[in-house]
Protein backbone atom coordinates (compact mmCIF):
# COMPACT_ATOMS: atom_id res chain seq x y z
CA UNK A 1 0.00 0.00 0.00
CA UNK A 2 1.52 3.08 -1.25
CA UNK A 3 -0.19 5.57 0.36
CA UNK A 4 0.74 4.49 3.81
CA UNK A 5 3.75 5.57 4.86
CA UNK A 6 6.35 5.59 7.81
CA UNK A 7 8.79 7.86 9.43
CA UNK A 8 11.03 6.22 11.69
CA UNK A 9 12.29 8.97 14.38
CA UNK A 10 15.20 7.66 16.68
CA UNK A 11 17.12 3.95 16.58
CA UNK A 12 14.27 2.87 17.98
CA UNK A 13 11.75 3.89 15.06
CA UNK A 14 14.51 3.23 12.61
CA UNK A 15 14.58 0.04 13.14
CA UNK A 16 10.77 -0.89 12.55
CA UNK A 17 10.57 1.36 9.86
CA UNK A 18 13.40 -0.42 7.84
CA UNK A 19 11.73 -3.85 8.37
CA UNK A 20 8.47 -1.81 6.68
CA UNK A 21 11.10 -0.36 3.58
CA UNK A 22 12.17 -3.85 3.00
CA UNK A 23 8.19 -4.98 2.57
CA UNK A 24 7.83 -1.69 -0.34
CA UNK A 25 6.06 0.91 2.21
CA UNK A 26 7.19 4.43 2.04
CA UNK A 27 9.57 5.04 4.79
CA UNK A 28 11.63 8.09 6.11
CA UNK A 29 14.30 7.94 8.99
CA UNK A 30 15.42 11.28 11.10
CA UNK A 31 17.34 11.21 13.95
CA UNK A 32 20.22 13.71 15.89
CA UNK A 33 22.59 10.71 15.73
CA UNK A 34 24.40 10.36 12.68
CA UNK A 35 25.85 7.24 14.19
CA UNK A 36 22.43 5.83 14.33
CA UNK A 37 21.28 6.90 11.02
CA UNK A 38 24.82 5.21 9.17
CA UNK A 39 23.18 1.80 10.63
CA UNK A 40 20.61 2.64 7.83
CA UNK A 41 22.40 1.61 4.51
CA UNK A 42 20.10 0.31 2.40
CA UNK A 43 17.61 3.32 3.20
CA UNK A 44 17.28 6.47 0.69
CA UNK A 45 15.77 9.05 3.14
CA UNK A 46 17.33 9.35 5.75
CA UNK A 47 17.60 13.18 7.51
CA UNK A 48 19.96 13.93 10.15
CA UNK A 49 18.75 16.77 12.65
CA UNK A 50 20.82 20.29 12.18
CA UNK A 51 23.41 20.21 14.78
CA UNK A 52 22.28 16.60 16.32
CA UNK A 53 25.02 14.81 18.25
CA UNK A 54 22.52 12.65 19.84
CA UNK A 55 19.94 13.32 22.37
CA UNK A 56 21.35 10.98 25.55
CA UNK A 57 18.02 10.05 26.16
CA UNK A 58 17.46 13.68 26.61
CA UNK A 59 13.77 14.98 25.80
CA UNK A 60 14.18 18.71 25.94
CA UNK A 61 17.45 18.86 24.13
CA UNK A 62 15.38 16.83 21.33
CA UNK A 63 12.84 18.83 21.07
CA UNK A 64 15.11 22.28 21.32
CA UNK A 65 16.94 20.49 17.97
CA UNK A 66 13.83 19.45 16.38
CA UNK A 67 12.03 23.16 16.72
CA UNK A 68 15.33 25.18 15.12
CA UNK A 69 15.10 22.64 12.48
CA UNK A 70 11.68 22.06 11.70
CA UNK A 71 11.27 23.57 8.32
CA UNK A 72 13.67 21.77 6.60
CA UNK A 73 12.61 18.74 7.82
CA UNK A 74 8.76 19.37 7.03
CA UNK A 75 10.50 20.22 3.27
CA UNK A 76 11.63 17.02 3.29
CA UNK A 77 8.51 15.24 4.55
CA UNK A 78 6.27 16.65 1.96
CA UNK A 79 9.06 15.78 -0.78
CA UNK A 80 9.40 12.23 -0.46
CA UNK A 81 6.20 11.06 1.84
CA UNK A 82 3.24 11.49 -0.44
CA UNK A 83 1.04 9.49 1.38
CA UNK A 84 -2.33 9.22 2.62
CA UNK A 85 -1.96 8.19 6.10
CA UNK A 86 1.51 8.40 7.94
CA UNK A 87 2.78 6.59 11.19
CA UNK A 88 5.38 7.82 13.14
CA UNK A 89 7.62 5.38 14.66
CA UNK A 90 9.57 5.64 18.33
CA UNK A 91 10.35 4.63 21.52
CA UNK A 92 8.72 6.25 24.20
CA UNK A 93 11.51 5.65 26.59
CA UNK A 94 14.34 7.50 24.41
CA UNK A 95 15.69 10.56 23.62
CA UNK A 96 14.78 11.62 19.87
CA UNK A 97 11.95 9.70 19.58
CA UNK A 98 10.37 10.12 22.96
CA UNK A 99 11.08 13.77 22.86
CA UNK A 100 10.34 14.63 19.61
CA UNK A 101 7.45 12.17 18.21
CA UNK A 102 4.26 13.42 19.90
CA UNK A 103 5.53 17.37 18.52
CA UNK A 104 6.40 16.08 15.45
CA UNK A 105 2.85 14.31 14.99
CA UNK A 106 1.50 17.44 16.55
CA UNK A 107 2.57 19.54 14.07
CA UNK A 108 1.63 17.46 11.01
CA UNK A 109 -1.92 17.32 12.04
CA UNK A 110 -1.86 20.78 12.13
CA UNK A 111 -0.99 20.73 8.66
CA UNK A 112 -4.03 18.58 7.74
CA UNK A 113 -2.41 15.30 7.17
CA UNK A 114 -3.55 12.02 8.47
CA UNK A 115 -0.78 10.91 11.11
CA UNK A 116 -0.95 7.78 13.64
CA UNK A 117 1.78 6.46 15.86
CA UNK A 118 3.74 2.85 16.82
CA UNK A 119 5.46 3.44 19.84
CA UNK A 120 7.30 0.92 22.15
CA UNK A 121 6.93 0.57 25.87
CA UNK A 122 10.25 0.19 28.45
CA UNK A 123 10.39 -3.21 30.31
CA UNK A 124 9.97 -3.35 34.30
CA UNK A 125 14.30 -3.62 34.17
CA UNK A 126 14.84 -0.34 32.25
CA UNK A 127 16.69 2.18 33.89
CA UNK A 128 14.42 4.60 36.22
CA UNK A 129 15.14 7.65 33.36
CA UNK A 130 13.70 5.20 30.44
CA UNK A 131 10.57 4.97 32.69
CA UNK A 132 9.99 8.79 33.27
CA UNK A 133 10.68 9.52 29.51
CA UNK A 134 7.65 6.96 28.08
CA UNK A 135 5.02 8.49 31.12
CA UNK A 136 6.12 12.06 29.50
CA UNK A 137 6.09 11.19 26.29
CA UNK A 138 2.30 9.14 26.56
CA UNK A 139 1.13 12.58 28.61
CA UNK A 140 1.64 14.61 25.45
CA UNK A 141 0.70 11.20 22.73
CA UNK A 142 -2.62 10.94 24.95
CA UNK A 143 -3.36 14.90 24.35
CA UNK A 144 -3.50 14.65 20.39
CA UNK A 145 -7.20 14.49 19.57
CA UNK A 146 -6.93 14.06 16.49
CA UNK A 147 -4.40 11.42 16.18
CA UNK A 148 -5.06 8.45 14.04
CA UNK A 149 -4.39 4.76 15.47
CA UNK A 150 -1.84 4.21 18.09
CA UNK A 151 0.28 0.89 17.52
CA UNK A 152 1.45 0.79 21.31
CA UNK A 153 4.35 -2.25 21.24
CA UNK A 154 5.40 -3.82 24.89
CA UNK A 155 9.41 -5.17 25.04
CA UNK A 156 7.64 -6.33 28.48
CA UNK A 157 6.02 -9.12 26.40
CA UNK A 158 8.90 -10.78 24.23
CA UNK A 159 12.35 -10.09 22.34
CA UNK A 160 12.42 -6.46 21.22
CA UNK A 161 13.34 -7.83 17.85
CA UNK A 162 10.83 -10.41 17.67
CA UNK A 163 7.83 -8.03 18.47
CA UNK A 164 9.37 -5.45 15.66
CA UNK A 165 9.20 -8.05 13.24
CA UNK A 166 6.13 -10.02 14.44
CA UNK A 167 4.49 -6.45 14.20
CA UNK A 168 5.53 -5.55 10.68
CA UNK A 169 4.23 -9.07 9.46
CA UNK A 170 1.13 -8.52 11.05
CA UNK A 171 0.35 -5.32 10.23
CA UNK A 172 1.19 -5.83 6.14
CA UNK A 173 -1.06 -9.20 6.40
CA UNK A 174 -3.55 -6.59 7.47
CA UNK A 175 -3.38 -3.95 5.14
CA UNK A 176 -3.55 -6.84 1.94
CA UNK A 177 -6.43 -8.67 3.12
CA UNK A 178 -8.27 -6.64 0.11
CA UNK A 179 -5.53 -8.57 -2.48
CA UNK A 180 -5.60 -11.84 -0.48
CA UNK A 181 -9.04 -12.62 0.53
CA UNK A 182 -11.96 -12.25 -1.69
CA UNK A 183 -15.70 -14.00 -1.14
CA UNK A 184 -18.96 -13.89 -1.78
CA UNK A 185 -20.05 -13.98 1.97
CA UNK A 186 -18.33 -11.13 2.65
CA UNK A 187 -15.34 -9.03 1.58
CA UNK A 188 -12.87 -6.05 3.60
CA UNK A 189 -11.88 -3.19 1.28
CA UNK A 190 -9.15 -0.52 1.40
CA UNK A 191 -11.45 2.23 2.81
CA UNK A 192 -12.57 -0.15 5.58
CA UNK A 193 -8.87 -1.18 6.29
CA UNK A 194 -8.02 3.12 6.09
CA UNK A 195 -11.16 3.46 8.25
CA UNK A 196 -9.47 1.38 11.35
CA UNK A 197 -6.43 2.62 10.77
CA UNK A 198 -7.31 6.18 10.83
CA UNK A 199 -9.45 5.59 14.29
CA UNK A 200 -8.38 7.47 17.29
CA UNK A 201 -7.47 5.14 20.07
CA UNK A 202 -5.48 1.95 20.94
CA UNK A 203 -5.69 -0.49 17.92
CA UNK A 204 -3.78 -3.64 17.56
CA UNK A 205 -3.40 -6.24 14.66
CA UNK A 206 -3.08 -10.40 15.24
CA UNK A 207 -2.22 -12.60 12.71
CA UNK A 208 -1.87 -16.57 12.54
CA UNK A 209 -2.73 -19.88 11.37
CA UNK A 210 -6.32 -21.71 11.32
CA UNK A 211 -7.69 -20.91 15.13
CA UNK A 212 -10.96 -20.86 16.80
CA UNK A 213 -12.56 -17.68 18.22
CA UNK A 214 -11.84 -18.71 21.76
CA UNK A 215 -8.24 -19.07 21.35
CA UNK A 216 -7.94 -16.14 19.30
CA UNK A 217 -9.65 -13.62 21.93
CA UNK A 218 -7.18 -15.09 25.03
CA UNK A 219 -4.17 -14.59 22.67
CA UNK A 220 -5.41 -10.86 22.38
CA UNK A 221 -4.05 -10.38 25.81
CA UNK A 222 -0.97 -12.45 25.64
CA UNK A 223 0.42 -11.10 22.13
CA UNK A 224 3.43 -8.39 21.35
CA UNK A 225 1.16 -5.04 22.63
CA UNK A 226 0.00 -3.06 25.50
CA UNK A 227 -2.97 -4.67 27.46
CA UNK A 228 -6.72 -4.25 26.47
CA UNK A 229 -8.18 -2.38 28.92
CA UNK A 230 -12.67 -2.19 29.46
CA UNK A 231 -15.19 -3.12 26.67
CA UNK A 232 -14.71 -0.08 24.63
CA UNK A 233 -13.92 -1.11 20.80
CA UNK A 234 -15.07 1.24 17.84
CA UNK A 235 -14.16 -1.65 14.61
CA UNK A 236 -13.55 -5.10 14.71
CA UNK A 237 -12.34 -6.71 11.23
CA UNK A 238 -11.33 -10.53 10.94
CA UNK A 239 -10.33 -12.20 8.17
CA UNK A 240 -11.10 -15.98 9.25
CA UNK A 241 -12.36 -19.32 7.83
CA UNK A 242 -15.75 -20.68 8.04
CA UNK A 243 -15.53 -22.45 11.30
CA UNK A 244 -15.25 -18.29 12.77
CA UNK A 245 -18.85 -18.19 12.59
CA UNK A 246 -19.76 -16.23 15.94
CA UNK A 247 -17.82 -12.51 17.78
CA UNK A 248 -19.37 -13.95 20.90
CA UNK A 249 -15.73 -14.61 22.69
CA UNK A 250 -14.42 -11.42 20.98
CA UNK A 251 -17.67 -9.89 22.00
CA UNK A 252 -16.72 -11.28 25.58
CA UNK A 253 -12.79 -10.52 25.57
CA UNK A 254 -12.92 -6.56 24.55
CA UNK A 255 -16.70 -5.54 24.04
CA UNK A 256 -19.05 -4.78 21.26
CA UNK A 257 -18.17 -2.73 18.48
CA UNK A 258 -20.10 0.54 16.88
CA UNK A 259 -19.20 -1.61 13.40
CA UNK A 260 -17.55 -5.27 12.17
CA UNK A 261 -15.75 -5.83 8.92
CA UNK A 262 -15.58 -9.98 7.90
CA UNK A 263 -14.31 -11.63 4.79
CA UNK A 264 -12.99 -15.65 4.44
CA UNK A 265 -9.74 -17.22 4.49
CA UNK A 266 -9.00 -20.93 3.97
CA UNK A 267 -6.74 -20.93 6.65
CA UNK A 268 -5.58 -17.78 8.23
CA UNK A 269 -6.86 -15.70 10.42
CA UNK A 270 -5.84 -11.57 10.79
CA UNK A 271 -7.93 -9.73 13.13
CA UNK A 272 -7.79 -5.57 13.84
CA UNK A 273 -9.19 -3.88 16.93
CA UNK A 274 -9.31 -0.53 16.38
CA UNK A 275 -10.69 2.04 19.01
CA UNK A 276 -9.72 0.80 22.17
CA UNK A 277 -9.27 2.40 25.68
CA UNK A 278 -5.41 3.91 25.91
CA UNK A 279 -3.47 1.02 28.69
CA UNK A 280 -3.87 3.40 31.40
CA UNK A 281 -3.23 0.70 33.91
CA UNK A 282 0.36 0.00 32.50
CA UNK A 283 1.05 3.44 32.26
CA UNK A 284 0.49 3.27 35.99
CA UNK A 285 2.62 0.78 36.20
CA UNK A 286 5.12 3.18 34.54
CA UNK A 287 4.21 6.00 37.04
CA UNK A 288 4.65 3.97 39.87
CA UNK A 289 8.52 2.97 39.01
CA UNK A 290 8.79 6.02 38.78
CA UNK A 291 7.89 7.46 42.12
CA UNK A 292 9.69 4.22 43.82
CA UNK A 293 12.95 5.75 41.87
CA UNK A 294 12.48 9.18 43.45
CA UNK A 295 15.50 8.42 45.77
CA UNK A 296 17.55 7.35 42.63
CA UNK A 297 16.49 10.62 40.83
CA UNK A 298 17.33 13.18 43.87
CA UNK A 299 20.40 11.70 44.81
CA UNK A 300 22.32 10.96 41.51
CA UNK A 301 20.64 14.40 39.70
CA UNK A 302 21.74 16.70 42.46
CA UNK A 303 25.44 17.33 42.70
CA UNK A 304 26.01 18.66 46.50
CA UNK A 305 29.45 19.83 47.94
CA UNK A 306 31.53 17.92 49.59
CA UNK A 307 34.85 19.29 51.62
CA UNK A 308 37.29 17.42 52.91
CA UNK A 309 38.65 17.55 56.29
CA UNK A 310 40.28 21.10 57.74
CA UNK A 311 42.16 19.53 61.29
CA UNK A 312 46.17 20.00 59.77
CA UNK A 313 46.51 23.06 61.77
CA UNK A 314 49.72 21.95 63.35
CA UNK A 315 51.28 22.38 59.83
CA UNK A 316 50.30 25.57 59.30
CA UNK A 317 52.02 26.47 62.87
CA UNK A 318 54.91 24.77 62.26
CA UNK A 319 57.91 27.11 62.32
CA UNK A 320 59.61 24.83 59.13
CA UNK A 321 56.55 25.77 56.82
CA UNK A 322 56.87 27.58 53.41
CA UNK A 323 55.23 30.14 53.27
CA UNK A 324 51.97 30.31 50.98
CA UNK A 325 52.66 31.67 47.68
CA UNK A 326 50.21 34.34 46.38
CA UNK A 327 47.95 33.34 43.90
CA UNK A 328 48.99 34.26 40.28
CA UNK A 329 47.27 35.15 37.36
CA UNK A 330 47.32 32.89 34.10
CA UNK A 331 48.50 35.69 31.90
CA UNK A 332 51.56 36.54 34.65
CA UNK A 333 52.22 32.84 34.76
CA UNK A 334 52.62 32.72 30.56
CA UNK A 335 54.25 35.56 30.82
CA UNK A 336 57.00 34.30 33.06
CA UNK A 337 57.61 31.46 30.30
CA UNK A 338 57.46 34.25 27.63
CA UNK A 339 60.38 36.15 29.32
CA UNK A 340 62.76 33.11 29.05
Amino acid sequence: MKDIGFIGVGQAGGNIVQLFEQEGYPAMYINTSKEDLNILKDSKYVYHITNGEGANKDRDKAKKLVIDDYDNIAAMVDKVMDCEILFVVFSSGGGTGSGTGPMLIDLMLDENRKVGAVTILPTSDESVKTKYNSYECFRELLSLDKMASLFILDNSKADKFYINNRFVQMFDNYVHIPDNYSSQRGNIDDAEIKETLLTHGMSCIYSAGNTNMAALAKSIFSDIYAPIEGDKVKYIALAADESISSFEELHKAVGVPYDEFRTYTDNDCILMLAGLNYPLSRLDEIHNDVLSGKDIIINNTTVSRQDLKDDFDFVKKSPGAMPRAEPQSKRDIMAKYLKR
